[in-house]
């Protein structure tokens, strides 16, 4: 077992900031919400954002990393097993559906803010990281024998 290193201070702010702004972007929209409303919220000067951000949309696509559940997708979807189609796509599904729990209640607002607000300018850099491992996972669905039923 791999030991996690305790969080930094600057670990810590830099978290503070993303959970600050999750919430201002949900209640004021990324255009509604000002630098100065999220150093308030996470505790900070001003200023002090600007060590761990350049920009209000930097923030913005920390805050999608942060939320999007490809984190806990990922590794359920290198973990299914199965011999056949059908148990490596139920396989795949549960484990998916466990993976994922309440993410979707967190993303979804998100995910409506990235498409009025930003029209969708940030999903290709999550595309980026997450098609990889759906290649490999379509590749070894590809590999397994018998037929999904309708």
């Amino acid at each position: 077992m791999t030991d996690i290193p305790p969080l930094t201070k600057g670990d810590k702010t830099r978290a503070a900031i993303i959970d600050a702004s999750y919430a201002l972007f949900l209640k004021h929209g990324f255009h509604g919400t000002s630098m100065r409303q999220i150093a308030d919220k996470a505790g900070l000067a001003l200023g002090g954002i600007y060590n761990y951000f350049d920009t209000k949309e930097e923030i913005f696509g920390a805050v999608l990393d942060a939320y999007h559940p490809y984190r806990k997708i990922l590794p359920a979807l290198e973990a299914t097993q199965g011999e056949t189609i059908e148990e490596f796509v139920r396989d795949g599904a549960n484990r998916v559906r466990e993976a994922i729990g309440d993410a979707g209640t967190k993303l979804m607002p998100l995910a409506f803010v990235e498409f009025v607000e930003f029209q969708g300018r940030h999903v290709g850099q999550l595309a980026k990281t997450m098609l990889p491992i759906w290649l490999i996972f379509a590749q070894r669905f590809s590999q397994k024998r018998g037929k999904l039923r309708r």
